[in-house]
């Protein structure tokens, strides 16, 4: 594709829990019905629409508010994302 054929969206962002932070053990004891997890990410908005638009499946458990973030994370990813423009 062309440049002209994007536009700039938002920033990925991709975190983890800190091994420290009980917020990951809490986590794994919520969804533990669903399978057992060794790490969470937390994707953006802009993270989940790039996954989808480069074809990586992400099996999300659930939406959670930027102010429910675990308070103690790492960054996975950070980066600025052209996401393509509407068909």
């Amino acid at each position: 594709m062309t440049k002209s054929n994007f536009r700039f969206a938002e920033i990925i962002l991709v975190y983890t829990t800190i091994e420290t932070d009980t917020q990951g053990s809490a986590a794994r004891t919520k969804y533990k019905h669903q399978g057992q997890f060794l790490v969470f990410l937390y994707f953006n908005d802009a993270a989940v629409e790039a996954c989808k638009e480069i074809g990586i499946p992400i099996r999300a458990l659930d939406r959670i508010d930027e102010s429910e973030l675990p308070p103690r994370r790492a960054t996975v990813l950070e980066r600025p994302y052209l996401a393509p423009v509407s068909k």
